[in-house]
This record gives structure tokens, sequence and C-alpha cells, in this order.
């Protein structure tokens, strides 16, 4: 979305620049301009669309990479970072800090019945 604001900013400001110089007039020198920013219009909404897509696929693969795919829990790949930032705060503010462990054995049987 920024690209294209930022084309737009360039095409007005170019605008700017055609009027104080008297060289757009009449609706012929505006389509003229037109005419020729539309292929970096153009440009810049592909690039935004791609960058979009590009940004939702990296979501998607952390959120895949930090999730278990049964239970859709939280795996260790995301418990590390998140219990390290625990700790820290625990002993920042001098704070107690538990942890609970549940080893569930043949929860894949468990699970498919």
């Amino acid at each position: 979305m920024t690209t294209i604001l930022e084309i737009i900013l360039i095409f007005l400001f170019y605008i700017f620049l055609a009027l104080q110089n008297g060289l757009v007039h009449d609706l012929a020198g505006f389509s003229q301009m037109v005419i020729y920013f539309s292929p970096f219009v153009l440009v810049a909404y592909i690039t935004t669309l791609l960058a979009s897509d590009v940004h939702y696929g990296n979501r998607m693969f952390k959120a895949l990479s930090e999730t278990d795919d049964m239970t859709s829990l939280l795996n260790k790949r995301s418990f590390i970072p998140m219990f390290n930032k625990a700790v820290e705060v625990g002993m920042k503010y001098n704070l107690p800090l538990s942890v609970m462990m549940y080893d569930a054995d043949n929860l894949k049987a468990a699970n498919d019945k």
C-alpha cells in the first residue's frame, strides 16, 4: 500500500511542478501525464500485492512452525522464548515462577479414537 501512495505523491508533485511551469493547461496535457505514469502505478500495485503475499506466507510459516499440527498447541520452539521472557520478568520483579509439564503417552492413539 505504501508503494502506491508513494507513486501517487510523486505523480502529484510532477503535476505541481508542471502547473508551476505552465506545462499542463488542458486535458490533453493531463492525459499525457497520466499515460506516462500509468506503468509506474501498475508496477507499484503489483509490487504491493506480492509484498503482501510474502508477508502473509511468512506469518503462516511462523504459525505452522510454532504449533503442533494435531493439538494446535504451542510446541517447544515457541515455548523456549516465552519461558525465557517469563524468567526475565520473574527475576526483574522478584516473582516466583512455576512450570508444569505434562507428557501424554500414546496421545495419537487416544486422539484418533
